[in-house]
């Protein structure tokens, strides 16, 4: 699988006091879809455009529609479109001067 950007994988691991199965939700912040889902894990590939700060909320509910937490962080996302040049090789060696 090609990969066009950076890949983020966010383990959110929250509990409910009553046991109930909990929906997480990922809104990314880089307006694609939120992502809902009952996997606590959840993968988003952010485009290589340049340098940009996303932030990132993530919502555990459980099956009575009470947020259990909320979570919002802030995710770096450093964009460079060429690799860095190869170190220059060292000058050649010179001898000793008399």
């Amino acid at each position: 699988m090609a990969i066009d950007g950076f890949d983020v994988v966010l383990d959110a691991n929250f509990t409910d006091p009553n046991e109930d199965d909990l929906i997480y939700t990922f809104d990314w912040g880089d307006d694609s879809q939120v992502q809902s889902s009952p996997n606590r894990v959840a993968e988003h590939i952010y485009p290589a455009t340049g340098n940009e700060e996303y932030r990132v909320i993530i919502t555990a509910h459980d099956g009575r529609d009470e947020t259990l937490a909320k979570v919002d962080l802030h995710v770096p996302v450093f964009a460079s479109p060429h690799p860095p040049p190869p170190p220059s090789p060292p000058p050649p060696s010179q001898p000793p001067s008399t």
